[in-house]
């Protein structure tokens, strides 16, 4: 269906997992800029009385974002692996067996069970700054608890599923600033509950930061050294140590950085958090001795240098 083979002078010597990170983030660009004329007509329909032009255009804009998957993103995809794009998407979920679907299996868990918590228990309106940073916070631990266990299971896996995620939210703010049917005005209610000074804009940028801060460092530690918990660096600095600097600055910080609202105190927590966390995986080196039937004079001594590593980097 797709050609597998791009002429020799085009070629750019590239990993899989690049290629289809370009190919997801630059192609959710594409769809904004061809199906913007569609989306504003969306967004101006959705007020009418009859409501089936609004529904009719929504529609459009899915399928025409589905066919600009297919007729333009999969092909240049195709183009710089040699294969075809969603075969070897599949191919590479179920190559190491269950355990890819398990680590999807255990996203869907958190996603789910995280959005019911925040859909039913936390109120629509925060009654204060405090409230709305502890709401803003519980999706940097939810964050924490998947792409941690997620990286560490499967590095791979998660440079490209990060990849899938970043897409997915970019096409998901389409959805809720033009209000596409039928999910575009129930996201908008969601999201807006979650809303600060800095999502003052048209685009809520909060969500795509964090997932961003997160996803950085696994994208750039194939570049440089592959030095694994290079990867993790932002998810400890944003789901461990930002958050636990956010909420100890709230409660209890009084001395404030020069020209800024930052406190010292919510300084330190972030440090102590982000120390902490480097510890415990140090400690965990001794029970990696003790369990291990590998060499630990060669296995302990590499985890030791990785975690010194990153806590002095």
């Amino acid at each position: 269906m797709y050609p597998n083979r791009m002429p020799s002078d085009l070629i750019v010597s590239r990993s899989e997992m690049n290629v289809f990170m370009h190919a997801l983030l630059f192609g959710m660009l594409l769809i904004g800029l061809v199906l913007g004329p569609l989306l504003e007509r969306i967004s101006a329909a959705r007020n009418d009385k009859d409501q089936t032009r609004y529904m009719a255009l929504s529609m459009l804009f899915y399928g025409a974002t589905a066919s600009i998957v297919v007729l333009a993103i999969a092909p240049w995809t195709a183009l710089c692996i040699g294969a075809n794009p969603f075969g070897w998407i599949w191919n590479f979920v179920l190559e190491p067996g269950v355990r890819r679907l398990a680590i999807v299996a255990f996203w869907v868990f958190i996603i789910a069970s995280g959005v019911t918590v925040a859909w039913k228990k936390f109120p629509t309106v925060a009654t204060d700054s405090t409230a709305l940073n502890f709401k803003r916070k519980y999706f940097h631990v939810l964050a924490t608890m998947m792409f941690i266990p997620g990286y560490v299971c499967d590095a791979d896996f998660m440079h490209l599923a990060f990849s899938v995620a970043f897409s997915a939210l970019i096409l998901l703010e389409y959805v809720r600033h033009f209000r596409v049917w039928p999910v575009g005005g129930h996201i908008q209610d969601f999201l807006h509950q979650f809303l600060n000074q800095r999502d003052c804009g048209p685009v809520i940028v909060s969500h795509l930061y964090l997932l961003v801060g997160c996803a950085l460092p696994v994208w750039l530690n194939r570049i440089s050294q592959r030095l694994f918990f290079g990867g993790l660096s932002g998810m400890l600095t944003l789901g461990i140590g930002d958050t636990m600097a956010s909420i100890c600055g709230k409660r209890f910080g009084r001395t404030r950085w020069p020209g800024t609202v930052k406190t010292v105190e919510g300084t330190f927590a972030f440090n102590i958090a982000v120390m902490s966390v480097c510890l415990l995986l140090n400690i965990t080196g001794g029970l990696l001795e003790a369990v291990s039937d590998q060499n630990d004079n060669l296995i302990i001594p590499l985890y030791t240098f990785a975690i010194t590593h990153l806590t002095l980097a």
